[in-house]
């Protein structure tokens, strides 16, 4: 079994896309960049969908949130795999960051201290 000391995390239609859009392309090479950076300072990384079935997340180290924009979609699945994940591995964004994000009531906070941001319900 292959131990990383980085997961990359993504969502499934960025893992392998059967089409690529500009707007794809750019989370590729983003994401490309990033594991380039880690690579040449000699972390194994590796980028992986947050729902991957298969992959045991107490391999790795730490885990980067990046571009998981289907958790929304599948909210209770992914509070699931969150609260699991987060006893195995390390979140490099802070676990009360992304909790705070998770549901968008954080933009309420962020007005209340006078934070321009886009009128929403």
């Amino acid at each position: 079994m292959q131990n990383w000391d980085i997961v990359l995390l993504t969502e499934d239609r960025y893992c392998e896309p059967v089409t690529i859009t500009p707007y794809i392309q750019n989370i590729l090479d983003d994401d490309r960049l990033l594991m380039d950076a880690l690579t040449a300072e000699n972390f194994k990384v590796v980028r992986k969908s947050w729902s991957d079935p298969d992959f045991d997340w107490s391999t790795t180290k730490f885990c980067i949130f990046r571009t998981t924009w289907d958790y929304f979609d599948r909210f209770e699945n992914f509070s699931n795999w969150f609260n699991g994940t987060a006893k195995k591995t390390h979140f490099i964004n802070s676990e009360l960051l992304i909790r705070w994000n998770l549901d968008k009531h954080y933009l309420a906070d962020l007005k209340a201290k006078n934070i321009n941001i886009v009128e929403t319900l």
